[in-house]
Protein backbone atom coordinates (compact mmCIF):
# COMPACT_ATOMS: atom_id res chain seq x y z
CA UNK A 1 0.00 0.00 0.00
CA UNK A 2 1.45 3.39 -1.18
CA UNK A 3 1.15 6.33 1.68
CA UNK A 4 1.89 10.31 0.38
CA UNK A 5 4.29 11.02 3.31
CA UNK A 6 4.33 14.54 2.12
CA UNK A 7 0.47 14.98 1.79
CA UNK A 8 0.32 13.69 5.71
CA UNK A 9 3.03 16.25 6.89
CA UNK A 10 0.71 18.97 5.17
CA UNK A 11 -1.78 17.77 7.04
CA UNK A 12 -0.67 17.58 9.92
CA UNK A 13 0.88 21.00 10.05
CA UNK A 14 -2.08 22.21 9.10
CA UNK A 15 -3.52 21.14 12.18
CA UNK A 16 -1.01 22.27 14.26
CA UNK A 17 -1.43 25.98 12.91
CA UNK A 18 -4.94 25.70 13.25
CA UNK A 19 -4.39 24.50 16.83
CA UNK A 20 -1.92 27.08 17.90
CA UNK A 21 -4.52 29.75 15.94
CA UNK A 22 -7.68 29.11 18.25
CA UNK A 23 -5.08 28.67 21.58
CA UNK A 24 -3.89 31.99 20.53
CA UNK A 25 -7.36 33.31 20.01
CA UNK A 26 -8.55 31.97 23.01
CA UNK A 27 -5.73 33.51 25.17
CA UNK A 28 -6.22 36.48 23.52
CA UNK A 29 -9.92 36.98 24.00
CA UNK A 30 -9.50 37.82 27.75
CA UNK A 31 -6.64 40.01 26.97
CA UNK A 32 -8.55 41.81 24.15
CA UNK A 33 -11.73 42.36 26.76
CA UNK A 34 -9.40 43.53 29.44
CA UNK A 35 -7.56 46.22 27.11
CA UNK A 36 -11.38 47.16 25.85
CA UNK A 37 -12.56 47.70 29.10
CA UNK A 38 -9.21 49.07 30.76
CA UNK A 39 -10.06 51.69 27.56
CA UNK A 40 -13.57 52.26 28.71
CA UNK A 41 -12.26 53.27 32.19
CA UNK A 42 -9.99 55.25 30.68
CA UNK A 43 -12.10 57.54 28.53
CA UNK A 44 -15.03 57.48 31.84
CA UNK A 45 -12.34 58.45 33.79
CA UNK A 46 -11.54 61.33 31.64
CA UNK A 47 -15.03 62.40 31.46
CA UNK A 48 -14.98 62.36 35.42
CA UNK A 49 -11.40 64.40 35.59
CA UNK A 50 -12.95 67.09 33.51
CA UNK A 51 -16.55 67.11 35.75
CA UNK A 52 -14.44 67.33 39.00
CA UNK A 53 -12.16 70.46 37.53
CA UNK A 54 -9.17 70.15 39.59
CA UNK A 55 -6.49 72.66 38.48
CA UNK A 56 -3.49 70.02 38.37
CA UNK A 57 -4.23 69.04 34.51
CA UNK A 58 -3.66 71.90 31.77
CA UNK A 59 -5.67 73.19 28.68
CA UNK A 60 -9.27 73.56 27.87
CA UNK A 61 -12.35 72.19 28.89
CA UNK A 62 -16.40 72.46 28.49
CA UNK A 63 -18.87 71.04 29.32
CA UNK A 64 -22.72 71.98 27.86
CA UNK A 65 -26.10 70.86 29.33
CA UNK A 66 -29.08 71.22 26.90
CA UNK A 67 -32.68 70.80 28.00
CA UNK A 68 -35.45 70.93 25.34
CA UNK A 69 -39.53 69.97 26.24
CA UNK A 70 -42.61 70.66 23.55
CA UNK A 71 -45.81 69.81 24.34
CA UNK A 72 -48.54 70.15 21.71
CA UNK A 73 -51.94 69.09 20.99
CA UNK A 74 -54.78 70.35 23.80
CA UNK A 75 -52.18 71.45 25.69
CA UNK A 76 -49.13 73.66 24.52
CA UNK A 77 -45.99 74.62 26.64
CA UNK A 78 -42.16 74.57 25.79
CA UNK A 79 -39.30 74.70 27.66
CA UNK A 80 -35.64 75.79 26.78
CA UNK A 81 -32.78 75.08 29.21
CA UNK A 82 -28.73 75.59 28.85
CA UNK A 83 -25.67 75.28 31.12
CA UNK A 84 -22.08 75.45 29.82
CA UNK A 85 -18.90 75.52 32.10
CA UNK A 86 -16.02 76.22 30.31
CA UNK A 87 -12.28 75.66 32.32
CA UNK A 88 -8.93 77.24 31.74
CA UNK A 89 -6.42 75.49 33.52
CA UNK A 90 -2.73 75.05 34.72
CA UNK A 91 -1.13 73.51 37.34
CA UNK A 92 -2.49 75.92 40.45
CA UNK A 93 -4.31 78.07 38.06
CA UNK A 94 -7.89 77.87 37.00
CA UNK A 95 -10.13 80.09 35.09
CA UNK A 96 -13.48 79.65 34.69
CA UNK A 97 -16.83 80.97 32.50
CA UNK A 98 -20.02 79.72 33.66
CA UNK A 99 -23.47 80.48 31.24
CA UNK A 100 -26.85 79.55 32.44
CA UNK A 101 -30.54 80.02 30.94
CA UNK A 102 -34.10 78.67 31.34
CA UNK A 103 -37.10 79.70 29.84
CA UNK A 104 -40.65 78.74 29.61
CA UNK A 105 -44.26 79.71 28.71
CA UNK A 106 -47.38 77.87 28.10
CA UNK A 107 -49.95 78.66 26.02
CA UNK A 108 -53.78 78.77 26.94
CA UNK A 109 -56.64 77.93 24.83
CA UNK A 110 -60.18 79.30 24.87
CA UNK A 111 -62.94 77.78 23.21
CA UNK A 112 -66.28 79.16 22.38
CA UNK A 113 -69.25 77.37 20.24
CA UNK A 114 -70.59 80.54 18.17
CA UNK A 115 -73.66 79.95 16.66
CA UNK A 116 -77.55 80.59 16.64
CA UNK A 117 -78.59 77.13 17.81
CA UNK A 118 -77.33 73.84 19.34
CA UNK A 119 -76.86 72.20 15.60
CA UNK A 120 -75.63 75.74 13.84
CA UNK A 121 -72.33 76.96 15.51
CA UNK A 122 -68.90 77.48 14.96
CA UNK A 123 -66.02 76.84 17.48
CA UNK A 124 -63.50 79.92 17.66
CA UNK A 125 -60.13 79.04 19.55
CA UNK A 126 -58.55 81.96 21.19
CA UNK A 127 -54.45 81.52 22.14
CA UNK A 128 -52.60 83.42 24.52
CA UNK A 129 -49.06 82.81 25.11
CA UNK A 130 -48.12 83.55 28.43
CA UNK A 131 -43.82 83.73 29.65
CA UNK A 132 -44.35 81.22 32.98
CA UNK A 133 -40.33 81.23 33.67
CA UNK A 134 -37.06 82.89 32.49
CA UNK A 135 -33.68 82.80 34.25
CA UNK A 136 -30.30 84.30 32.92
CA UNK A 137 -26.81 83.96 34.61
CA UNK A 138 -23.36 84.71 33.42
CA UNK A 139 -20.40 84.73 35.92
CA UNK A 140 -16.63 84.31 35.95
CA UNK A 141 -13.66 83.52 38.14
CA UNK A 142 -9.84 83.24 38.32
CA UNK A 143 -7.80 81.39 40.99
CA UNK A 144 -4.63 80.70 41.84
CA UNK A 145 -3.03 78.39 44.93
CA UNK A 146 0.34 80.66 45.90
CA UNK A 147 1.26 78.15 49.49
CA UNK A 148 0.31 74.80 49.98
CA UNK A 149 -3.46 74.31 49.58
CA UNK A 150 -4.10 78.33 50.40
CA UNK A 151 -5.35 79.95 47.24
CA UNK A 152 -6.53 83.92 45.82
CA UNK A 153 -9.40 84.63 43.50
CA UNK A 154 -11.02 87.07 41.43
CA UNK A 155 -14.46 87.35 39.86
CA UNK A 156 -17.56 88.76 38.44
CA UNK A 157 -21.51 88.24 37.17
CA UNK A 158 -24.83 88.50 36.18
CA UNK A 159 -28.13 87.47 36.32
CA UNK A 160 -31.45 88.11 35.81
CA UNK A 161 -34.63 86.60 37.24
CA UNK A 162 -37.60 89.01 36.54
CA UNK A 163 -40.11 86.45 38.34
CA UNK A 164 -37.96 86.48 41.68
CA UNK A 165 -38.36 90.12 41.49
CA UNK A 166 -34.77 90.82 40.22
CA UNK A 167 -34.34 92.68 36.67
CA UNK A 168 -30.49 92.99 36.67
CA UNK A 169 -28.18 91.97 39.22
CA UNK A 170 -24.30 92.48 39.24
CA UNK A 171 -21.24 91.71 41.51
CA UNK A 172 -17.35 91.71 41.68
CA UNK A 173 -15.63 90.09 44.61
CA UNK A 174 -12.20 88.99 45.45
CA UNK A 175 -10.42 86.78 48.37
CA UNK A 176 -8.67 83.90 49.68
CA UNK A 177 -9.97 80.17 49.79
CA UNK A 178 -8.41 76.45 50.19
CA UNK A 179 -8.63 73.57 48.54
CA UNK A 180 -8.88 71.26 51.62
CA UNK A 181 -8.90 67.61 49.37
CA UNK A 182 -8.07 67.37 45.92
CA UNK A 183 -7.23 63.82 44.96
CA UNK A 184 -8.88 61.72 41.83
CA UNK A 185 -12.32 61.10 43.78
CA UNK A 186 -12.42 64.41 45.08
CA UNK A 187 -12.35 67.66 45.17
CA UNK A 188 -13.46 70.19 48.26
CA UNK A 189 -12.42 73.47 48.45
CA UNK A 190 -13.81 77.17 50.11
CA UNK A 191 -13.39 80.60 49.59
CA UNK A 192 -14.55 83.77 51.48
CA UNK A 193 -14.04 87.44 50.13
CA UNK A 194 -15.31 91.13 49.71
CA UNK A 195 -17.87 91.47 47.30
CA UNK A 196 -19.55 94.69 45.94
CA UNK A 197 -23.45 94.26 44.34
CA UNK A 198 -25.76 96.62 42.22
CA UNK A 199 -29.16 95.40 42.02
CA UNK A 200 -32.08 96.77 40.14
CA UNK A 201 -35.38 95.02 41.00
CA UNK A 202 -38.38 95.29 38.62
CA UNK A 203 -40.37 96.64 41.66
CA UNK A 204 -38.01 99.17 43.15
CA UNK A 205 -37.86 98.78 47.06
CA UNK A 206 -37.65 101.97 48.73
CA UNK A 207 -36.26 100.48 52.02
CA UNK A 208 -33.04 99.43 50.28
CA UNK A 209 -30.33 100.62 48.59
CA UNK A 210 -29.40 99.55 44.49
CA UNK A 211 -25.80 98.91 45.62
CA UNK A 212 -23.79 98.17 48.75
CA UNK A 213 -20.72 95.80 50.02
CA UNK A 214 -21.17 92.69 51.30
CA UNK A 215 -19.42 89.48 52.24
CA UNK A 216 -19.78 86.21 50.02
CA UNK A 217 -18.80 82.56 51.39
CA UNK A 218 -18.55 79.77 48.78
CA UNK A 219 -18.36 75.39 49.29
CA UNK A 220 -17.64 73.60 46.36
CA UNK A 221 -17.68 69.57 46.74
CA UNK A 222 -17.24 67.15 44.20
CA UNK A 223 -17.47 63.31 44.47
CA UNK A 224 -17.09 60.37 42.32
CA UNK A 225 -18.35 56.97 43.58
CA UNK A 226 -17.14 55.15 41.02
CA UNK A 227 -16.20 55.22 37.32
CA UNK A 228 -19.87 56.15 36.05
CA UNK A 229 -21.36 58.05 39.30
CA UNK A 230 -20.29 61.23 40.84
CA UNK A 231 -21.97 63.76 42.97
CA UNK A 232 -21.49 67.52 43.49
CA UNK A 233 -22.56 70.20 45.92
CA UNK A 234 -22.00 74.08 45.39
CA UNK A 235 -23.12 76.45 48.08
CA UNK A 236 -23.08 80.06 47.91
CA UNK A 237 -24.18 82.57 50.70
CA UNK A 238 -23.83 86.52 50.15
CA UNK A 239 -24.45 89.23 52.65
CA UNK A 240 -24.86 92.59 52.09
CA UNK A 241 -22.82 94.08 55.24
CA UNK A 242 -24.72 97.73 55.45
CA UNK A 243 -28.13 95.31 55.85
CA UNK A 244 -27.82 92.52 57.44
CA UNK A 245 -30.97 91.34 56.81
CA UNK A 246 -30.47 91.60 53.52
CA UNK A 247 -28.60 87.73 52.27
CA UNK A 248 -29.39 85.83 49.23
CA UNK A 249 -27.58 82.01 49.54
CA UNK A 250 -27.46 79.52 46.42
CA UNK A 251 -27.51 75.70 46.73
CA UNK A 252 -26.91 73.30 43.76
CA UNK A 253 -27.07 69.05 44.49
CA UNK A 254 -26.47 67.24 41.58
CA UNK A 255 -25.57 63.29 40.09
CA UNK A 256 -24.02 62.54 37.13
CA UNK A 257 -24.01 59.06 35.37
CA UNK A 258 -21.35 59.18 32.99
CA UNK A 259 -22.55 57.02 29.57
CA UNK A 260 -19.36 57.65 27.56
CA UNK A 261 -16.46 59.72 27.14
CA UNK A 262 -18.40 62.49 25.74
CA UNK A 263 -21.73 62.20 27.52
CA UNK A 264 -22.93 62.07 30.32
CA UNK A 265 -26.89 62.47 32.33
CA UNK A 266 -27.17 65.17 34.92
CA UNK A 267 -29.95 65.32 37.45
CA UNK A 268 -29.65 68.71 39.88
CA UNK A 269 -31.77 70.42 42.02
CA UNK A 270 -31.16 73.89 42.27
CA UNK A 271 -32.62 76.42 45.50
CA UNK A 272 -32.14 80.30 44.93
CA UNK A 273 -33.50 81.78 48.77
CA UNK A 274 -33.28 85.80 48.86
CA UNK A 275 -33.44 86.96 53.07
CA UNK A 276 -34.78 90.60 51.50
CA UNK A 277 -38.00 89.64 49.45
CA UNK A 278 -38.69 91.51 46.30
CA UNK A 279 -41.58 93.44 45.75
CA UNK A 280 -44.42 93.16 42.84
CA UNK A 281 -47.53 94.89 42.13
CA UNK A 282 -50.93 93.13 41.73
CA UNK A 283 -54.24 94.88 41.11
CA UNK A 284 -56.83 95.01 43.69
CA UNK A 285 -59.74 93.61 43.49
CA UNK A 286 -63.25 94.07 44.78
CA UNK A 287 -64.69 90.86 46.63
CA UNK A 288 -66.79 90.09 43.52
CA UNK A 289 -63.84 89.54 41.23
CA UNK A 290 -64.33 93.42 39.74
CA UNK A 291 -61.26 95.28 39.75
CA UNK A 292 -60.78 98.59 41.69
CA UNK A 293 -57.85 99.88 39.34
CA UNK A 294 -55.87 100.28 42.28
CA UNK A 295 -52.39 98.83 42.56
CA UNK A 296 -51.06 97.11 45.77
CA UNK A 297 -47.62 96.12 46.24
CA UNK A 298 -46.55 92.64 48.24
CA UNK A 299 -43.35 90.62 49.03
CA UNK A 300 -42.35 87.50 46.73
CA UNK A 301 -41.79 84.74 47.85
CA UNK A 302 -38.17 84.16 49.39
CA UNK A 303 -37.04 80.55 48.44
CA UNK A 304 -37.16 79.09 44.19
CA UNK A 305 -35.86 75.91 43.48
CA UNK A 306 -35.39 74.39 40.36
CA UNK A 307 -35.34 70.85 39.24
CA UNK A 308 -33.49 69.69 36.10
CA UNK A 309 -32.43 66.41 34.15
CA UNK A 310 -30.22 67.12 31.03
CA UNK A 311 -27.68 65.77 28.75
CA UNK A 312 -23.87 66.80 29.39
CA UNK A 313 -21.62 67.16 26.42
CA UNK A 314 -17.86 67.03 27.45
CA UNK A 315 -15.98 69.26 24.43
Amino acid sequence: MFVDRTSCRSQAVAVSVSLITVLTALLAAPLAAQQQEQDAAEELDELMTALRGGDEVSGWSTQTELTYVLVDGNAESETLGFRSLSRWQKPRRQFRVELQGIRAESTTTRRAAVGTSADDFQVIERKQTELTAERYLARARYQQRFWKRWLWFVGGGWDKNEFSGVDSRYYGVAGLGNLWVNNETTLFQTTYGASYTVQNDVVENPNREDAWVGARGTSELFHAFNDNVAFQNRLIFDLNLEETSDYRAEATFAIFATMSRRLALRVALDLLYDGDRALTTLVREFPSGVPTGDLVTVELDGLDSIFSVSLVINI
